[in-house]
């Protein structure tokens, strides 16, 4: 399937090419047959899904990280808008806990593409706050305080090579 997307790329039909939810493994697989490097991985993002490794190595092979489930949420809710030290971090900082994701993977220069209906939560969410180091960490720990969240564990029937073999959370 890559190289009919590496073919309609070539074509000019498309302006870039990318995956999602590729692990290391998966993106090294890839990269030893493909011509045209993935633009993007979008995968599965958030404090309790940080995936630290998988974004430094992105940014080494020019693979631009894009957050899937930016608030650890889809359909049934954002889990982590209600995380209780995401509201600490908002309270001190005068903003919303949905500022304070979005600003999350901004520090971690990572695309985020929130979801929202509301008017007022779009320019919200453009908002930059000017998280710390020190917040960043911390934001980076949620995972091992509170367990990793996953949106989905389907039963793929195979390895998808993500680092984490952590036990964790399900949430539907």
């Amino acid at each position: 399937m890559w190289k009919q997307m590496e073919e309609i790329y070539k074509k000019g039909k498309a302006k870039a090419i990318g995956v999602s939810n590729y692990s290391e493994v998966f993106i090294e697989e890839l990269l030893e047959k493909c011509d045209v490097v993935p633009a993007v991985n979008q995968i599965e993002l958030h404090p309790r899904l940080p995936q630290l490794d998988l974004i430094d190595y992105c940014k080494k092979k020019g693979i631009v990280v894009t957050a899937f489930s930016p608030f650890g949420g889809g359909r049934h809710g954002a889990p982590m808008i209600f995380n209780e030290d995401v509201i600490k971090m908002a309270e001190k900082y005068n903003c919303s806990t949905g500022n304070i994701l979005v600003n999350y993977h901004y520090v971690n220069d990572v695309v985020c593409l929130p979801k929202s209906a509301k008017p007022d939560r779009l320019v919200d969410n453009l908002k930059i706050i000017g998280l710390t180091d020190e917040d960043k960490k911390f934001l980076d720990t949620l995972a091992d305080k509170y367990g990793i969240l996953r949106k989905d564990d389907f039963p793929w029937g195979l390895d998808l090579g993500f680092e984490d073999k952590k036990p964790y959370e399900v949430w539907d």
